[in-house]
């Protein structure tokens, strides 16, 4: 009753010189991997994780490639999902992410990063006609940005976090649809002072 299934997909892209004479391509690799554990059970599990490695061609101001300079750029994201799936129950899927990325760019020093964390859980049911959804976010995220008019790459960190709650029922009668609607957001962007 499929126990564990898994996958494993690496992928390369070595791409072509943008002009003659310039050994620079847009270059990258990186692989995305998942397993999913009792994915016929009432309660499924499924974590996946994928990564990537990319060169990018640097260009100027005014648009002319910068032989030999390439901006550098790595990703990566773990996502864990699962649910309680029961008989005569309303279903419940909830989903957990966390990643990030870095960025070094071409005559900068230092490095561009940013990392997320997010969490989420819904829920439907249909009672009497009516279609009734819920669910729950909440989402946390730093940067730390660069300067790129800077040589010296100044960074100014910030953080985000939003938390999001929302309702709804819906029903259809004769050609009439009827919805409500209700939630809160909650939202907080802060930038971090420079140590």
């Amino acid at each position: 009753p499929r126990i564990l299934v898994f996958h494993v997909n690496p992928f390369a892209s070595y791409g072509n010189s943008w002009a003659s004479g310039l050994d620079l391509s847009n270059r990258g690799k990186g692989f995305n991997a998942a397993t999913t554990f009792l994915g016929g059970s009432p309660f499924p599990l499924t974590v996946s994780y994928s990564r990537q490695w990319q060169d990018i061609p640097s260009f100027s101001s005014n648009g002319n490639i910068l032989g030999g300079l390439s901006t550098s750029f790595t990703y990566n994201n773990l996502s864990v999902d699962t649910g309680v799936y029961l008989p005569k129950l309303p279903p419940v899927t909830i989903h957990f992410g966390r990643g990030g990325s870095e960025t070094d760019y071409a005559g900068v020093s230092g490095t561009a990063r940013n990392s997320f964390n997010a969490f989420s859980a819904s829920t439907y049911y249909s009672v009497a006609k009516w279609y009734l959804s819920s669910g729950y976010s909440l989402n946390h995220s730093e940067f730390e940005r660069l300067s790129l008019s800077d040589s010296s790459g100044q960074i100014a960190p910030e953080t985000n976090d939003t938390r999001d709650m929302h309702a709804q029922a819906q029903r259809r009668w004769r050609s009439a649809d009827f919805l409500l609607l209700g939630g809160s957001r909650k939202w907080n962007d802060s930038a971090l002072q420079l140590k």
